[in-house]
């Protein structure tokens, strides 16, 4: 649905400043004076497709009309999901917008907001449009920025938000789901031009799904990657697949001493530092794993090849939606139910200046999305799959990759914004779709019985309002502290990590490679940890990467931390 809903608007602009960094960019002509821009690594908007099309289609785009010089007119967007970050800053009269915040000015020249800060340690990202960085923001997904020197004014809007609810039935639905699924599959193989596709095939069902589609399209070579610790289970469902579709398989071994070097590495730290951009916690869960495919294959050119993750088709389809989300009779509830589910990095409760910008945010959408599960679902994409999942793609710009994201296709997910919540639940529509319609047709629905069986529980206890005792039992396990602790504890002492990809064993150790790079950074960070959360860490190891982070922020920065 097209939004007209204003995010923010402000007069007084005399100058536009736009850099943008060139190999990340492509620059097209539309007149002798108005141009576009569109990332160069985004295989969708690559092609040579009509800037309208491109931006019907949400997809990333900077306009910008120059006259005798000067930039006249920006007007930019960074598509449905954030695919790439785009930030802007307006002081005395002068609108910059740029592609990385440390082009606005000296980085010993600025200060560090504390809600941006809390924000980043609570959920591994900074919501809204803010960033760390005071007066430096970013446009956030299905948002544009428009800036007219003429007028001087500079506004925002949502071009994308909450849809309707479609009443259809399931076996329409499913219809619908199949032919929108061939057209956004036909249009990826096209766009490939002959190029290979990468698959990170895991051993769920998004990454099954882009390959199974390309198989059906006609692609008879691609290349799967799976990673993780020996004998996991997620690289041994993933074997099996790519041996049934006939496509090469490699994988890549991670473990605790692999990850340990890997930290302690120049190249690691620069990483981390181009893909955070002070916004989002820099995911390196492929940082391996990506490495290693560039170093088999440094005989062939880079443009051959396209990384096609399998990104949030789980979340538009439905897998964050809870018993608490479906049953939330207020706001209250669903802010709840966003800190529980989010607020990982911590433990809870929640830090209360978190907890009040949360109740705010979730607030002020109520005003303007009338089911609650919505805003649950619409924070969920604005914040965590924008600024975290779809921010790991950035690995793939950091090692000069071509990628896709073919569940954040407009159309793919404008079906998924419609459909009512019975047929999302435990993905329910989704699910019984693949397993049904695209697995069995190649054999690849191996894991059927056993997710058929979890979700026609988990269904039952929605209908009946109860929990079952065998969940009952497993939940008080897992959430009590006590018990967890300890389970952690005699892991992390044996050296055997429970996580797939070993980071519950590992990233701690990333806390002494900040200390020892970062002294001075980290020994502030762990001040104000004590001073904001004296609860301590929580169970997510991406709180040492966010803690890392920081350490290098103030390190670079200092910490002048205002109050905003």
């Amino acid at each position: 649905m097209d939004g007209d809903a204003k995010m923010f608007s402000f007069r007084g602009v005399t100058k536009i400043s736009l850099g943008l960094e060139e190999a990340m960019w492509i620059k097209r002509k539309l007149s002798n004076d108005t141009f576009y821009y569109v990332p160069k690594n985004m295989l969708e908007v690559s092609c040579e497709d009509s800037f309208q099309r491109i931006k019907s289609s949400c997809l990333p785009y900077v306009y910008v009309v120059i006259k005798g010089g000067v930039y006249v007119t920006i007007e930019a967007s960074v598509g449905l999901v954030r695919a790439i970050p785009i930030f802007f800053s307006f002081s005395s009269g002068v609108l910059e917008v740029h592609d990385k915040p440390h082009r606005f000015k000296e980085l010993n020249n600025v200060s560090i907001s504390k809600l941006s800060l809390l924000e980043f340690l609570s959920f591994g990202y900074v919501t809204e449009n803010r960033t760390l960085l005071c007066g430096i923001f970013q446009l956030q997904a299905g948002e544009v920025l428009r800036v007219e020197k003429k007028n001087g004014e500079v506004s925002s809007e949502y071009i994308y938000d909450a849809l309707p609810i479609d009443h259809k039935s399931q076996k329409e639905q499913t219809d619908e789901l199949g032919r929108i699924s061939e057209r956004v599959f036909s249009s990826l193989i096209k766009n490939l031009k002959g190029k290979i596709p990468v698959i990170p095939l895991s051993g769920g069902y998004d990454s099954r799904f882009i390959a199974s589609m390309l198989k059906l399209g006609g692609i008879d070579k691609a290349i799967c990657l799976s990673y993780g610790i020996p004998g996991n289970f997620e690289s041994q469902i993933s074997k099996k697949i790519a041996e049934k579709l006939g496509f090469e398989w490699h994988y890549i071994e991670y473990k605790t001493s692999k990850w340990k070097k890997v930290f302690q590495t120049e190249r690691f730290d620069e990483y981390m530092r181009f893909a955070h951009v002070f916004t989002s916690v820099s995911c390196f869960q492929e940082y391996i794993s990506t490495l290693y495919f560039d170093a088999i294959n440094k005989s062939y050119e880079k443009p051959n090849y396209v990384f096609l993750p399998g990104h949030a088709a789980d979340f538009v389809a439905g897998s964050h939606l809870t018993q608490s989300v479906l049953t939330a009779e207020n706001t209250a509830d669903i802010v709840c139910s966003i800190l529980t589910k989010h607020y990982r990095l911590r433990k809870l409760p929640a830090n209360n200046t978190i907890e009040f910008e949360v109740n705010r945010q979730v607030s002020e959408e109520l005003g303007i999305v009338s089911d609650l599960f919505k805003i649950f679902e619409l924070w969920n994409w604005r914040e965590r799959q924008s600024k975290f999942i779809a921010n790991a793609n950035r690995i793939y710009d950091y090692c000069g990759y071509s990628w896709s994201l073919p569940f954040w296709n407009k159309e793919f997910a404008d079906f998924w914004g419609k459909i009512p919540p019975a047929l999302k639940y435990m993905k329910k529509l989704y699910d019984e779709f693949l397993e049904n319609r695209i697995f069995s047709k190649l054999g690849v629905d191996i894991d059927r019985e056993e997710r058929s069986s979890r979700r026609e529980r988990k269904l039952n206890e929605l209908n009946s309002g109860k929990t079952s005792m065998r969940d009952k039992l497993v939940n008080a396990a897992k959430y009590n502290k006590y018990i967890y602790n300890m389970y952690r504890t005699a892991r992390r002492k044996l050296n055997a990590p429970s996580n797939p990809c070993a980071f519950d064993t590992a990233n701690p150790f990333l806390l002494r490679v900040a200390k020892e790079r970062y002294f001075d950074g980290y020994r502030s960070m762990k001040r104000l940890l004590k001073t904001e959360f004296p609860t301590g860490r929580g169970r997510d190891a991406n709180s040492y990467a966010a803690e890392y982070i920081l350490s290098w922020v103030l390190e670079t920065i200092g910490d002048n931390i205002r109050c905003e």
